[in-house]
């Protein structure tokens, strides 16, 4: 099943980091350490969200851990020492939250989203909903765009629509106007004619002496 989620940088395997940006919506299920687990899980893959900041909001506050976040107007380095000793940290916390329900991580989020994805039983889901470092468990699900034809918002299609009107969408924009846009258009005089300087109309030759 494909992720919800949209890359903000490579997405790799559990040996490497990955960045996946935080998705509108993301905790569709909460745990953030509330101590009782949720029990409406159901098998199937989700996305297991993480307390601590990702490389690219981490401002600093974790022992030995220098701050990461870029500066105004800077670009994150994701290859800077800070980054990839903090990205390993995160990548660390993550593998022992996993294990402690036995769930093998697919990805591995932690420059843009502190996450992994992971395939869950229910009842490790629910365990790891009452895990004080996670803070969202989301199903990862395959999301279709949809969107409303612009022939039917603008009026065009349909019964009643312009081009029922006017002899049908296969005549649509014929008509003299249209031939006459597209000859001032491709076949007309350049707007702009550059005149002659005086040594392009020279024509003879130079005398020599």
């Amino acid at each position: 099943m494909t992720s919800t989620l949209v890359a903000a940088g490579a997405m790799v395997g559990v040996t490497g980091a990955a960045a996946a940006p935080m998705a509108p919506g993301l905790g569709g299920i909460i745990g953030a350490g509330i101590g009782q687990p949720v029990t409406d899980f159901t098998a199937g893959r989700y996305i297991v969200t993480l307390a601590d900041e990702a490389v690219a909001t981490y401002t600093g506050g974790v022992d030995g851990f220098a701050a990461t976040t870029p500066g105004a107007g800077a670009r994150l380095d994701p290859q800077s020492r800070a980054s990839e000793t903090y990205s390993d940290y995160l990548g660390d916390k993550q593998k022992a939250v996993a294990a402690s329900v036995d769930a093998v991580i697919d990805y591995s989020y932690t420059l843009a989203l502190n996450a992994f994805a992971a395939e869950l039983t229910a009842r490790q889901a629910a365990k790891l909903s009452a895990e004080k470092d996670v803070v969202a468990i989301t199903p990862d699900e395959l999301k279709h765009v949809t969107a409303t034809s612009s022939t039917d918002f603008m009026g065009l299609s349909g019964d009643d629509g312009v081009w029922a009107k006017t002899g049908g969408a296969e005549t649509a924009g014929g008509g003299r106007r249209h031939r006459r846009a597209r000859h001032r258009s491709g076949a007309g005089e350049p707007l702009l004619r550059r005149r002659p300087a005086r040594h392009d109309a020279w024509r003879g030759s130079v005398p020599r002496w």
